[in-house]
């Protein structure tokens, strides 16, 4: 992290990795209340507070879906600069998207929230907060917004970068083999 901050001029790529590198901290910084939880035969401790689990909620569930659309938008700007050594990638495009995704992102859970939907609730098994469907909504609303909505949406989150990525490695791998060498004379 300091690496990317002392850095002078700083390519697309270096501010990526440096976002990365924060929202990475942000993340382990988080897991300390879950650590403890563990330690302590999964008493509820601080997540007894019910908004302290739900901005931890919030910000763990939104640091983490970031770092996934970060790895994903860094795969797809280092296959574009191997299949097109000579595009410019748009700092401004790039950084632009990675807001607009962490306001869609945040926004989306806000709304769930406003709507009285869903609640922050602190699981013992897993030893932390997480999302769950509010107990006195109807069921027919419930699949609804729950099934219909909130899970393909975090499935999409999750999977959908992952995916792009694989795709973005192959093209990558086949764009490098593919390649002719500089400087060979044979055909």
């Amino acid at each position: 992290l300091v690496y990317f901050f002392k850095k002078r001029k700083k390519t697309i790529h270096d501010t990526l990795y440096t976002i990365m590198c924060v929202l990475d901290t942000v993340t382990s910084l988080l897991s300390w209340p879950v650590a403890v939880v563990l330690f302590s035969s999964r008493k509820q401790m601080i997540f007894m507070n019910g908004t302290f689990c739900g901005i931890w909620t919030v910000l763990f569930k939104s640091s983490t879906t970031m770092i996934l659309f970060l790895v994903m938008v860094i795969s797809v700007s280092r296959t574009v600069s191997i299949m097109a050594p000579f595009h410019v990638i748009m700092k401004k495009l790039i950084l632009g998207a990675i807001a607009v995704y962490a306001v869609i992102d945040l926004g989306f859970l806000s709304v769930l929230y406003v709507m009285d939907v869903v609640q922050f609730v602190f699981y013992n098994d897993m030893g932390y907060c997480s999302i769950s469907p509010k107990s006195f909504i109807k069921e027919a609303t419930r699949k609804i917004i729950w099934d219909k909505v909130f899970v393909p949406v975090a499935n999409i989150q999750t999977f959908g970068p992952i995916m792009v990525v694989f795709v973005s490695f192959i093209l990558s791998v086949y764009a490098l083999i593919t390649r002719k060498k500089a400087g060979t004379t044979r055909p």
